[in-house]
């Protein structure tokens, strides 16, 4: 078995009345999380996929059910920074693009599609990749592998 890690899925925004089921969903997990009523905002998510094994060790182990995550990432990156800092520009980027947000201390804001940073502060970026990540600490030995898709 394998972590099947997907790529920035978008849908309409919209709220759970959302003629659109996927939107509908995903403001339904997001108010689920929020604790009251939010609206999905069309920014991505990430659907993650984790086998479940009827054990932890072994070459026999059998997969028993799989579990999906959606990875919002707005809500990834809220609360990271304390509420000073100002203007920090996030660009999450995969093969399938890119989207930019802006971060104002615990707030996230999906700015748009596409690398929006202003140029004149690329030198002065922080990169981050999952692209050498191979496995994940399953709590096995081995791990288990991390597949990604692009």
């Amino acid at each position: 078995g394998e972590i099947l890690f997907g790529g920035l899925d978008t849908n309409d925004p919209g709220d759970v009345n959302s003629d659109n089921l996927s939107t509908a969903w995903l403001a339904g997990l997001l108010s689920t999380f929020e604790g009251r009523p939010v609206e999905y905002k069309g920014d991505p998510i990430t659907n993650a996929f984790f086998p479940i094994f009827d054990k932890t060790e072994g070459e026999d182990r059998e997969v028993m059910a799989i579990m999906k995550i959606d990875f919002n990432w707005a809500s990834y990156f809220e609360n990271i920074l304390p509420d000073n800092s100002r203007g920090v520009v996030l660009v999450l980027e995969n093969c399938e693009g890119a989207f930019t947000y802006e971060i104002n201390g615990a707030a996230v804001d999906l700015v748009g599609i596409g690398d929006q940073h202003d140029r004149k502060f690329t030198s002065d970026g922080r990169f981050g990749s999952f692209k050498d990540v191979l496995t994940v600490q399953d709590g096995s030995r081995q791990g288990m592998p991390l597949n990604q898709v692009c």
